[in-house]
């Protein structure tokens, strides 16, 4: 509170707090709740003594005088009026109702709490503290002592379930559907989280206490469920306040080894055996989730009451500010060395883990609101934290604005409004429909040796994404064979139409020609001479064999008359007739086979011989004329102007040459934006190597085509851009399209009206 308070100040404290007195070794205090606001304080002894006497009745220095008499010792009227108004500001002392201490209480905390209100969100739904009394009482055999070692038992138990089927429980992960399983998922864990809390009211209400407030919970911006177990505090036994902390986790680790037998025992592949297998994974890690102590769950309330120091975080936070940034430390008494210890190891590890996890939930929403509007989304996004963080952004602006205009501050602030509605509705503003870019050449040749010998000429010009030729060449065949590159020219070198940039030369090549022209010149000749005739001396010599071989003939039959003539006398035996009559016909056989001989000679050639001679030669004719057409394509030329960028002699690209004075700027559009982008815009492209460089083109095509891998599907576009000389390719970057001039309203109605109309629409069947 802001008055001041004079020394006849009589203040009287509140007649309804409840107290409760606890002894923590050689350390005793007072812990207080104020029952209106469900709030809970811890006092020292000599605090809550000076509580006691604030009766109405005495000022502040009756009070000074009665604590000097108590404790013997004296106590500052200073000190006690700072005393009295750090109550007044806690709502202990009457003279304000309950409802304005509420909301003083409220705004304070919202004041005070920053960044942690919007990562701690509660909703109260339900008192659950009347039907919670009546379940602990009927469920109270659950904390008989036989309780808990049953219930390790079967945890136990679930463990070696586990641990003796690692391949079948962890391969239920890829066995199962996800989209199936999202439903039993959410049921799992809405069962397993709420059986959690409950576990935690039940076991407080057992113990004596009360549950007021059971909710939704959203911490950093998970939904979650909880139950406030502040009455806990009030329990003098330290174990009482663990063991309410502890059993909603480890009801928890019971559930999830009942869920690992009854996963054990049912069919895999039911929905029976997913869910228990879900309850199983959900409660396993929830618990991990829990028990870690760095925020404000079952992990950091156990740590808090282990180590005996009440609200651990906010003290270690102000601990640090005090050291660090020298705020003033506003508790009642600096810690001892065992306190200063831990508030700088668990200070330190939770700003180190709560920062690293709001950044990184952080840039995940900066980058879905830049891929969903870019730098719309960007404003979008600094709207929404300078929202969230206002009270500190009133703070600086109040700091800095001089006092007679912070007065008239809603009068600027609703004109701003006003005017920033006026422009979203009324200001057309240039429309980029941004994406990632790369750079390609206009036109390239790109020459490829493949391991088998084929050699690849590609080219494309005028910026189509389609090769306008490809040619493959062979340059070996089976066999073993040597190739020879000869390049003629050198990466940089400025290349014209024409020009021969590469010679590749193959020895088997050569051979193999070589080796057709001959069988071709043989077979070339057996055919002029079949068709060329007899000569006349080969028919004089057949005429002059047939010659010879008639007169052996006509000698031969000669002595076959005087061997039969003296056969007849009986003057030689049979025989010797038999062998002359064998000589005669063997003789004219021999004088047949001439006279054939001679027949054929003078006879033509035969059609059929000449076709098979003449298909032999065409063949012969055409292996030649391959071998020299691919002898021929072993010198390659360009067919474009450019710039030699690659040359190489191994196997791979060997040749690349580009037309770099223009470039092709490859975008993939957004198919909600591809609609609305044409040949011939305008776009405007910057590239990483060169941030402060801005290029200029304009839209050459846009496939119809899109690439549905991914969600929103994407659609290529080519832009032709001027090179300055800057841009190689290979670089990219970032480049956007002009797609007219749009009104912000029109942008956010067209965003709503897709999402509605298709996203919304398909959740209903």
């Amino acid at each position: 509170m802001s008055e001041d308070l004079s020394s006849d100040h009589r203040p009287r404290a509140r007649q309804d707090l409840e107290v409760s007195h606890q002894d923590k070794g050689s350390k005793e205090h007072v812990v207080i709740k104020d029952p209106l606001r469900r709030a809970f304080f811890k006092l020292r002894i000599p605090e809550w003594w000076l509580l006691q006497q604030m009766n109405g009745r005495n000022d502040t220095k009756a009070l000074c005088a009665l604590f000097a008499t108590e404790f013997n010792a004296q106590f500052p009227e200073d000190a006690l009026i700072a005393f009295i108004r750090r109550l007044k500001t806690l709502h202990l002392l009457e003279g304000e109702t309950s409802e304005k201490a509420a909301s003083s209480l409220s705004e304070r905390m919202a004041e005070e709490e920053g960044l942690g209100r919007w990562l701690l969100i509660k909703v109260k739904a339900v008192d659950p503290d009347l039907w919670l009394g009546v379940w602990a009482h009927r469920l109270r055999f659950f904390f008989r002592p036989w309780v808990w070692p049953a219930s390790a038992a079967i945890i136990l138990g679930a463990c070696y379930v586990v641990a003796a089927n690692p391949g079948a429980f962890g391969s239920q992960m890829t066995s199962m559907k996800l989209l199936q399983s999202i439903p039993l998922l959410m049921f799992s864990t809405l069962i397993i989280i709420a059986l959690h809390e409950i576990a935690h009211g039940l076991t407080c209400r057992h113990l004596g206490g009360h549950v007021h407030e059971m909710g939704f919970l959203l911490l950093y911006f998970q939904p979650c469920l909880y139950c406030d177990l502040s009455e806990a505090w009030l329990f003098k036994e330290k174990w009482k306040k663990l063991l309410v902390t502890f059993s909603g986790a480890y009801f928890q680790l019971f559930l999830g080894a009942l869920a690992v037998w009854g996963w054990r025992v049912t069919t895999i592949g039911s929905w029976v055996n997913d869910m228990f297998w879900l309850m199983s994974v959900v409660g396993l890690f929830h618990v991990l989730f829990n028990f870690n102590p760095l925020i404000k769950l079952d992990g950091y309330y156990m740590l808090s009451d282990g180590l005996e120091i009440p609200n651990l975080r906010a003290r270690a936070f102000k601990w640090l500010g005090h050291k660090l940034l020298g705020r003033a430390w506003t508790y009642a008494e600096l810690p001892d060395t065992r306190e200063r210890r831990v508030y700088w190891i668990y200070g330190m590890g939770a700003i180190i883990y709560s920062g690293i996890l709001i950044g990184y939930v952080a840039f995940l929403v900066l980058e879905f609101f830049i891929d969903q509007w870019q730098g719309m989304g960007l404003l979008l996004y600094t709207a929404i934290l300078a929202t969230m963080f206002r009270r500190h952004v009133l703070k600086i602006i109040r700091r800095f604005t001089p006092q007679a205009l912070y007065h008239v501050r809603k009068i600027i602030v609703a004109s701003i409004a006003v005017l920033a509605l006026l422009v979203a509705l009324l200001v057309p503003f240039d429309y980029m429909i941004g994406s990632p870019a790369r750079i390609e050449p206009w036109a390239q040749l790109v020459i490829t040796l493949q391991p088998d010998g084929y050699v690849v000429t590609d080219w494309y010009d005028h910026g189509q994404a389609e090769r306008a030729e490809s040619k493959i060449s062979k340059l070996t065949s089976p066999g073993l064979s040597t190739l020879i590159l000869q390049p003629q020219v050198a990466v940089g070198d400025s290349i014209s139409i024409g020009d021969t940039v590469l010679i590749i030369s193959a020895d088997q090549f050569a051979s193999l020609l070589a080796e057709a022209r001959a069988d071709l010149s043989a077979k070339q000749a057996e055919m002029a001479l079949l068709q060329s005739g007899p000569k006349p001396q080969e028919t004089a010599e057949s005429k002059a064999r047939i010659s010879a071989e008639n007169s052996l003939l006509t000698q031969l039959d000669q002595d076959l008359e005087r061997t039969r003539s003296l056969f007849e006398r009986d003057l030689i035996p049979r025989n010797r007739l038999e062998f002359a009559e064998t000589a005669v016909r063997t003789q004219e056989a021999i004088v047949e086979t001439e006279r054939q001989k001679l027949a054929v000679l003078k006879s033509p050639p035969k059609p059929e011989e000449v076709n098979k001679i003449e298909a032999e030669v065409g063949k012969l004719m055409s292996q030649v004329s391959f071998y020299r057409s691919q002898l021929e394509s072993t010198v390659f030329t360009s067919p474009i102007f450019g710039r030699v960028l690659t040359m190489s002699s191994r196997n791979g690209e060997v040749c690349r040459i580009a037309r770099t004075d223009s470039v092709r700027c490859i975008l993939e559009i957004n198919e909600v934006d591809a609609p609305m982008i044409r040949p011939g815009q305008e776009v405007v492209a910057k590239i990483r190597s060169d941030p402060f460089e801005t290029y200029v083109g304009s839209l050459y095509s846009i496939s119809r085509w899109g690439d549905s891998t991914s969600s929103p599907a994407t659609f290529s576009a080519v832009a032709v851009i001027e090179n300055p000389g800057g841009l190689n390719p290979g670089m990219t970057g970032y480049a956007k399209v002009f797609g007219g001039r749009k009104t912000i309203a029109w942008r956010v109605f067209r965003t709503v009206a897709s999402f509605i109309r298709i996203e919304f629409w398909s959740w209903w069947s």
